[in-house]
Parts: C-alpha cells; structure tokens; sequence
C-alpha cells in the first residue's frame, strides 16, 4: 500500500507541472483518502487488508430487492420473486428477514424440503415475530404436504401431527398468533376426517378377511357332507347340492350388496374429505398469506449492517 501511494505521489508532481498548483493540492487529497481508508479498512495476520464484496453502483439495494420480491410473491410469480430474495441475500447473507421470504417462495412452489430448510433458519433470530412466523413456516409445510398428500390417510395424519406440533409450540409461547392458532384447529379437523377414512378402510379390509375364512370354513364343511352322505342316493345328493348352490348365491348376494354399500360409503368419505382438503389448502393458503402481511408490516426493509467497533489498542 505504502509503494502505491508513493507512486501516486510521484505522479501527482509530475502532473503538477503541467496544469499547475490546482491539481497538485487535488491529488494529494485524494492520496490522503485512499491512506485513510487503508486504516480504516480491517487487516488480518498478513498485514493484508480485507476487501469486501464490489456491488456496482447502480445495483438495486437489499431493501428494493425485497421489494420487488414482495411485489412478485404477492402476484403469483413465485420464481420470480425467489430470484429477487436471492439477489438481495447475496448483499446481505446475515439477513433471516430474507431467508423467511425464500421459504415463502419455495412453500409456494411446492418444494418443501427448500422451504423447511430456509425457515429452520429464520427460526433462529432474535426477533421473536420473525421467529415465530418461521416456525408457522414449518408447520404450513406439514400441513401443506398432508392436504397434497395421496389416498394414504397414515402418512398425511403423520404430516399433521407435525404441523400440529409446530403451531402449538408458537401458541405456547404466544397465544396471541391468530394463525397459528386458526392453522392448528383446521389441522385438528383434516386430522378426524383422516382417521375416520382409515378406520373405514381397516374395516373393510377385516370385513373382506372374514368373508373369505367364512367362504373357505363353508366349503371344508360341504366337502365333508358330502363324504359323509357318500352312500345316499344320487337324486338326494343333488337336491343337497341345489340347495347348497342357492345358499351360497343368496349369501353372495347378500355380501354383494354389503360390500356395494360400503363402497358407496367409502366413495362418499374420500369425495368428501377430497372437497375437505381443497377448501383446507385454501384456507391454509389465506393464513400464510395473512403471514406474510404480517412480515410487510414488520419490516420491508432489510435492517443496516452494524457497523463494527473502533478499538483504541
């Protein structure tokens, strides 16, 4: 630093003598900025000093990043939105402010492992509002994932369960957070219905499991019927099959229309909670909206880098 600032110097005076006192006293001024902000500046071990990342002067600021993510999330432009937050984490990677606003984003499209990851983040700040919306975060993507979730009600009751788990852990500490609470009640309800559907399902199954120990129980005792009227008349021998034969078709009958009725029942369940789910999505959908108004009112900006002390040794 010390050679550069020679070199400057050596320069200025050679400029001097061409346009004079003017540029001399000019660039010494500025020797003198570049000295004082090589102190200013942190050096490590080496005696070298630490530069910071160049953004380029006409670059949008974190604050307008945000903003304009904002502004994209809110009108369905999710990537869009994600590639803003992006940029201004870029310039402030300390900032959980933003990496809420990423979980959002990816919630959004869908990609909860990212979302997760990013709100397991912004839990950690010391805001406790931001913290508290990142944790909402976590169990929106639970709850999300049960209401996206296939015919398989064990694992979405799992999913629920989870979000539950998250959404009472806020209100533990702050009873106040309407969405979390609104959120844990909806999840509550889904989480009945499921329960519900899978009981009717092991139902059935058993129904079925006995239906044909009782069919196989019916043919052990009709094979040793007939062994044991093998010396019977062939007519009576028929006449037993007739009526065995009729037997077993009104009973097949019977087990026919049991088994058409629950299939109705069943088919009324899955349509039902599949209409229950969609309007739960919804729903869902209007709380983390309702966070992420929160989050605007909060701050919609990102908080200054603070500076760092001057230390007198």
């Amino acid at each position: 630093m010390n050679g550069i600032i020679h070199m400057m110097i050596q320069l200025g005076v050679r400029i001097s003598t061409v346009s004079g006192k003017l540029m001399t006293v000019a660039f010494f001024v500025l020797a003198g900025s570049v000295v004082a902000r090589a102190q200013d500046d942190p050096v490590d071990e080496s005696g070298a000093v630490t530069v910071e990342a160049v953004v380029p002067v006409d670059a949008p600021s974190p604050h307008e990043l945000v903003r304009d993510g904002n502004r994209l999330l809110e009108g369905g432009d999710h990537a869009g939105a994600l590639k803003a937050y992006l940029a201004a984490q870029d310039q402030r990677p300390d900032a959980l402010q933003i990496s809420f606003d990423k979980g959002l984003s990816y919630l959004r499209m869908k990609d909860f492992d990212s979302a997760r990851e990013e709100f397991d983040r912004a839990s950690l700040a010391d805001d406790l509002s931001l913290a508290d919306d990142a944790v909402f975060g976590l169990g929106a993507c639970d709850h999300s994932e049960a209401l996206e979730g296939g015919d398989d009600p064990k694992q979405a009751i799992g999913k629920l369960e989870n979000a539950m788990r998250h959404y009472q852990d806020i209100l533990s500490g702050n009873p106040a957070h309407s969405a979390a609470r609104e959120a844990n009640y909806k999840a509550a309800m889904t989480w009945r219905q499921l329960k519900e559907m899978q009981q009717q399902q092991e139902q059935q199954n058993q129904n079925q499991d006995q239906s044909q120990d009782g069919d196989q129980q019916q043919d052990q005792q009709q094979n040793q019927q007939q062994s044991d009227k093998g010396e019977q008349d062939q007519d009576d021998q028929q006449q037993e099959q007739q009526q065995n034969q009729q037997q077993q078709e009104q009973e097949q009958q019977q087990q026919g229309e049991q088994s058409d009725e629950q299939q109705d029942q069943q088919q009324q369940a899955q349509e039902q909670t599949g209409e229950s789910r969609q309007q739960a999505t919804r729903q869902l959908r209007q709380l983390m909206d309702r966070v992420r108004q929160r989050k605007q009112d909060r701050v919609e900006y990102v908080p200054a880098r603070a500076a760092p002390a001057r230390k007198d040794w």
